[in-house]
């Protein structure tokens, strides 16, 4: 297990693609289509839970994604806060010292601890298990990564790829339990990835006070343009005034330099 490891090109690319996709995410959706492409392209898998454990109340938040029609036994056997597969594989990889964990029968692997499960995880089509996590502010709360059907025989390869993807997958997690915890709260959004260098612009005069009629002047547009702006930036800061968005603007520090 603490086999030394040098990633190959290839390997080095997917990684590096991997952790630049994984910034972007922020819902549920993002968090998806990022584990079934560059996730899949670096850890090929079949199934990836994401889960926030409470020490003694089981998974306070858990992400199943896969791609593969599940039917009711099976999420409850796999995906269950309290008893599902999943949790007790976290809870036991953390309270045995193996993270990462690689739950298979091969010679690098913790194959014991696929004993304890071998007749569930059978029962619910899963040959193998790659575990990650670590605890939140020393406060016992953990977050926890489990890939299940990882292709090909597990190993000290998958395990390092992991444990180098780990803390993007937890601030990944981390914005997806916020945006469903506060779907309306538009703080957590960089907006900067939503506003045009135009509307960006517009915005910054907007803040200081000037009417659209001297903002076309400044910009050598025509009024109207500026108006469709205005409404646009309006929309995506989720304003209904003027005032409205110069104080968005200044709380999600859309202009840092000017902080």
């Amino acid at each position: 297990m603490d086999q030394f490891v040098i990633l190959n090109a290839q390997e080095q690319q997917r990684l590096l693609r991997a952790i630049e996709s994984s910034v972007h995410v922020r819902q549920r959706h993002q968090l998806f289509l990022w584990a079934q492409g560059q996730l899949y392209s670096l850890l090929p898998h079949e199934i990836l839970i994401c889960l926030r454990l409470e020490p003694g109340k089981g998974a306070s938040h858990i992400e199943c994604l896969h791609n593969m029609v599940f039917d009711e036994d099976r999420e409850r056997l796999i995906c269950h806060a309290d008893t599902g597969l999943a949790v007790r594989m976290a809870q036991a990889c953390l309270d045995g010292g193996l993270l990462p964990g690689l739950i298979d029968q091969g010679t690098d692997c913790h194959a014991w601890l696929y004993d304890c499960f071998r007749d569930e995880m059978r029962q619910g089509g899963l040959r193998n298990a790659l575990v990650h996590g670590h605890c939140i502010d020393g406060s016992g709360e953990a977050s926890f990564f489990v890939l299940y059907n990882v292709e090909e025989d597990i190993g000290p390869v998958h395990a390092y790829l992991l444990q180098l993807l780990l803390p993007h997958l937890h601030v990944a997690l981390h914005h997806v339990m916020h945006v469903a915890e506060h779907p309306d709260d538009g703080m957590f959004v960089d907006h900067r990835l939503l506003v045009t260098e135009r509307e960006l612009q517009i915005l910054k005069w907007v803040c200081t006070g000037r009417s659209n009629h001297e903002i076309s002047a400044i910009l050598e547009i025509s009024p109207l343009t500026v108006k469709n702006h205005v409404q646009k930036i309006f929309r995506k800061l989720k304003v209904r005034n003027r005032a409205q968005a110069v104080s968005r603007a200044m709380a999600l520090r859309l202009f840092p330099s000017a902080n």
